[in-house]
């Protein structure tokens, strides 16, 4: 059963990232580590969807309290066939939410009459599911509509309407559930030279029609065979990825997407539609999706203490990039807390030939302050990695040996985020998790948060940082993560949506081995304009625009980014085209479209352009922010009609198709694609015109542009 909560929240991404050596064996402990992967600060985007979801399927399988034995309510149903027969021996799963956790859970399976029930439960919210991988049935849960009844979930997003509310004393024998068998894929995961099994990796099956939403996991027996069940009708991609080990084993085998070939970050190639599709009709059987893995380049080396030389007492984290600042690797084992004999050492493998940076750290848990090899400061995970590490070049095969960390220590900074108006954390369905970040006194980064415990507000520093007087603020700039619709501040009480405010003057005070407490915020929620963007031609609305907002700083001053949103697909309540910008405080503002050029946010990958051309708030072009932001119309804010927080003005955006360039990046020496490099185009005066990313087939495409001349740079 891999079913996920959703309530008013994104779910996202998947592939297991954090390897672990020596590391406890316990959900909970998994979770833990997870868990503390994900509090590092300004992780990218895609490896913090991948632990979220991560996080997520461990939770699904952990053992929680039992829910029953404490109360007056109770549940049953009947599981039934698509034939009107009796389902026996099928698994059923009862949990109990408060805010939207699990907190206790229970099982039992049905009768042969095909008949469940769960009594003496306390009053609450609860979740009923039906489902197993192994027995070939597609996975249920129950929901509360209008036409009500069971929802198809394989893995699947569950909706709010799955909450069930029972107050004392309440009996529901209505939870009927007619299922059916889903598809089954069958193959054989082994090494492509040997032919024996490869132990280290496991399988994972996504749907191609709702990329990344969920996942199905493949069992893998002793002998590499696989098989995955319960199959929902629909297209699918399936790739390996290195699974949590233990002990002292080691990765040696290159992760491989299914029909795409090897690849260090598989999410990424099918992310970007690489792979053979497999379709799943009418519970049919794909046999033979075999996955023959090639050996790959490993990392070693070993973490200690600069001062004493020892091994750290806690976690210890490598965590390895490519040269476009992918996560493709990350290990985490035990410190001598957990395992005396500890020395430090670690290996990491299956890499691609090619070149990577190599960060170590404690994960967080100790004052240990990051590093990338070859021990040099890289406080957090956006640093400029190639301005400041050395990079370690791997051959195909090659064992690299000798990347160590001397590990230094700092402080680190402690509070909560919560609501103004009642005190409370800020809902999970704001943002999830609540972040902060860290600015040294020339406004540049150097630490972040999140918030890590969600009924009370409370955030950590994620790493220690170096002695020293700071700035601290709510929102993340790094992925684009703001408390939308509260206004994000920097500490103490200043509105500072996005980086809109004085970054440089700074008022935390941070100690070696020493946590500074106390630096709490309070957020209101702020004023807000929505809109609509549509295509001049045609009067349709367009979806997937971004409209990116700045606060007028000052007279002399050059606006700063504050905010920004993304219009509708029409798949998520709001109508297509439709957006809405919140979270700001009272003030002047300019706007700006954003159709495919480079984001302000260095862990957000940048999308295909479609060829509009992007403008100003009063029509002017402006592709890529290439113009005086503050030559559009003022919105200023509140508005006579917006003296309540909440109410918008309207703010249309007319976009017209432009010429836009296209092409593809290839290696000079052999004709190789090159994924994620950065097109950079000016025109005849040298302006910026934005730049723009190539995808994993070395494809780029730009925004529109008006007619003329044009010049283009790699980056």
């Amino acid at each position: 059963m891999y079913t996920k909560l959703f309530i008013a929240i994104i779910s996202l991404n998947i592939s297991l990232s954090a390897f672990a050596k020596q590391t406890p064996t316990s959900f909970e402990q998994k979770i833990e580590v997870l868990t503390l992967l994900l509090e590092q600060d300004n992780i990218d985007k895609r490896y913090k969807e991948t632990l979220l979801l991560d996080i997520d399927e461990l939770k699904g399988k952990r053992e929680l309290p039992h829910v029953k034995g404490s109360g007056i309510t109770s549940f049953s149903g009947v599981v039934m066939d698509t034939f009107a027969n009796p389902v026996e021996d099928h698994l059923i799963q009862i949990s109990k939410y408060e805010l939207g956790v699990a907190v206790s859970t229970d099982n039992t399976t049905t009768n042969a009459s095909g008949v469940f029930s769960f009594s003496a439960l306390p009053a609450g919210d609860y979740v009923i599911q039906v489902g197993s991988s192994i027995d070939g049935y597609i996975d249920y849960v129950f929901r509360e509509t209008a036409d009500g009844g069971p929802l198809m979930c394989s893995a699947c997003i569950i909706p709010e309407q799955a909450l069930i509310n029972l107050a004392d004393g309440t009996t529901r024998n209505d939870i009927d559930f007619t299922i059916q068998l889903g598809g089954v894929i069958n193959g054989t995961i082994q090494d492509a030279s040997t032919l024996d099994p490869v132990t280290t990796q496991l399988l994972r099956v996504y749907p191609d029609s709702e990329i990344g939403t969920y996942y199905l996991e493949v069992v893998i027996d002793a002998s590499g065979n696989y098989t995955v069940k319960g199959i929902p009708d629909g297209s699918y991609k399936i790739f390996s990825t290195t699974k949590l080990l233990q002990g002292s084993e080691v990765n040696y085998h290159i992760p491989q997407i299914y029909g795409g070939g090897d690849c260090n970050y598989c999410y990424r190639l099918y992310a970007d539609g690489l792979g053979t599709t497999l379709t799943i009709a009418s519970a049919n059987t794909i046999n033979n999706v075999d996955f023959l893995l090639n050996i790959g380049a490993t990392i070693s080396g070993r973490l200690v203490d600069a001062v004493t030389l020892n091994p750290l007492a806690v976690y210890n984290w490598v965590y390895v990039v490519d040269e476009n600042n992918m996560t493709v690797g990350s290990l985490v084992f035990a410190g001598t807390n957990t395992v005396p004999t500890e020395t430090g050492d670690y290996t990491i493998g299956g890499f691609l030939p090619g070149s990577y940076y190599v960060q170590g750290g404690d994960l967080g848990r100790e004052y240990y302050m990051r590093e990338i090899f070859a021990n040099k400061p890289c406080y957090w995970s956006g640093c400029d990695r190639s301005e400041v590490g050395d990079t370690v070049m791997l051959a195909a095969n090659e064992n690299r040996i000798g990347v160590n960390f001397i590990l230094e220590k700092g402080g680190k900074i402690s509070g909560t985020v919560t609501d103004a108006s009642t005190g409370l954390p800020i809902p999970p369905s704001v943002v999830n998790p609540s972040p902060l970040q860290i600015f040294d006194a020339s406004a540049n980064v150097i630490g972040g948060a999140i918030v890590h415990d969600i009924t009370t507000g409370a955030y950590t520093s994620a790493r220690a940082i170096p002695a020293g007087i700071y700035s601290i603020k709510t929102g993340n700039m790094f992925l684009g993560d703001f408390n939308t619709p509260y206004i994000d501040e920097k500490y103490n009480d200043v509105p500072c949506p996005g980086i809109a405010c004085d970054l440089t003057t700074v008022n935390v005070t941070v100690a070696t081995e020493v946590t500074t407490t106390g630096i709490d915020f309070a957020l209101s929620q702020g004023y807000s304009f929505s809109g609509t963007i549509t295509d001049t031609s045609s009067g349709a609305p367009i979806a997937g625009v971004h409209v990116l907002v700045y606060k007028d700083m000052g007279t002399g001053l050059e606006p700063k980014f504050a905010n920004w949103a993304t219009t509708s697909e029409g798949i998520d309540g709001f109508a297509i085209g439709s957006f809405t910008v919140s979270g700001l405080p009272a003030g002047t503002y300019y706007a700006v479209t954003n159709n495919g050029s480079r984001l302000p946010f260095l862990g957000v990958r940048t999308m295909p352009g479609a060829g509009w051309i992007d403008i100003l708030y009063n029509g002017m072009t402006c592709p890529a922010i290439g113009c005086d932001i503050a030559a559009g119309t003022p919105i200023v804010l509140p508005t006579v009609v917006t003296f309540i927080k909440g109410t918008s003005p309207t703010i249309d955006f007319s976009l017209s198709q432009g010429a836009s360039i296209a092409g593809k990046v290839i290696n000079f020496n052999d004709n190789a694609i090159i994924s994620d490099v950065f097109i950079n185009v000016y025109d005849e005066q040298g302006s910026s015109l934005g730049s723009y990313q190539t995808d994993v087939n070395g494809n780029y495409h730009t925004t529109g542009f008006s007619a003329g001349t044009y010049y283009l740079t790699t980056s």
